[in-house]
């Protein structure tokens, strides 16, 4: 089981800036439940080979992609669903499984676009709070759960007040969502490969808003991190050295 305190990462983006396949890393460093609103990570898993019924793991490429043997076979539990009790049932008997080290959803925005779309226009502030209580109460379930925790949002474009220029973007979700995590993430697409650039940190200046961290996983955000031992600790220098600086590069500042 991973060190106390677990890490919990929003990442936000685009469509085919490699949120999936950071959220699919935490499977080299131990089990992963994944609750899939998009339907879509079938793309990447295959059934475990141990036989267990509703177990997978992930499909040769992306271990090739991650950097995971191929006789190595990692456990993933995968629900296709965006009902928001089934994936609450799901998460609480994985956060009750000590199998599992990571707990995934995949993605946020998909619930929140459902529920929003139950609210209409001008409805008061008592039904828009009716909406958002259950999808809190899923957060509050897995961040009480002492698991590392990866959720990913689309982004969603600001404008002005007459609706002309684009003056900003935020994750597309329930707008608490960015408070729960102790890393929040922007995945960029570059010619050399996926990149996570730092939105919201709690680390304690070892990353700092704006960072660009090359090839992100969760093994490398833990890294960084200190192994989850930062708060209260001080910085090994040896950990700092990992500190990935603004420009991609290891530094020790």
């Amino acid at each position: 089981m991973q060190k106390e305190p677990p890490m919990r990462i929003l990442v936000a983006g685009m469509e085919g800036t490699g949120k999936s396949i950071l959220m699919l890393s935490a499977a080299k460093l131990g089990g992963l439940a994944i609750a899939d609103t998009e339907f879509g990570a079938h793309n990447y898993l295959t059934p475990h080979p141990n036989g267990e019924a509703k177990r997978f793991t992930l499909i040769p490429r992306v271990k090739k992609m991650l950097g995971i043997d191929e006789a190595v076979h990692p456990l993933i539990a995968w629900i296709q669903s965006n009902d928001l009790t089934q994936i609450r049932s799901f998460m609480e008997a994985a956060a009750k499984d000590e199998r599992f080290m990571t707990l995934g959803l995949d993605s946020a925005s998909i619930l929140w676009d459902i529920a929003s779309s139950a609210v209409k226009g001008g409805e008061d502030r008592n039904e828009w709070n009716r909406v958002k209580q259950p999808l809190r109460m899923l957060q509050y379930l897995v961040l009480a759960s002492k698991k590392h925790y990866i959720f990913t949002t689309h982004m969603n474009k600001a404008f002005n007040e007459d609706m002309t220029k684009v003056v900003g973007e935020f994750p597309w979700s329930e707008k608490k969502d960015p408070h729960w995590g102790d890393l929040n993430v922007k995945m960029i697409m570059s010619p050399t490969g996926p990149k996570a650039v730092v939105l919201k940190e709690r680390s304690a200046g070892i990353l700092k808003k704006g960072d660009i961290i090359d090839k992100p996983s969760l093994e490398k955000f833990l890294t960084l991190w200190g192994q989850g031992e930062i708060i209260g600790t001080p910085l090994d220098p040896v950990e700092a050295a990992y500190r990935v600086d603004a420009a991609g590069k290891k530094g020790g500042n």
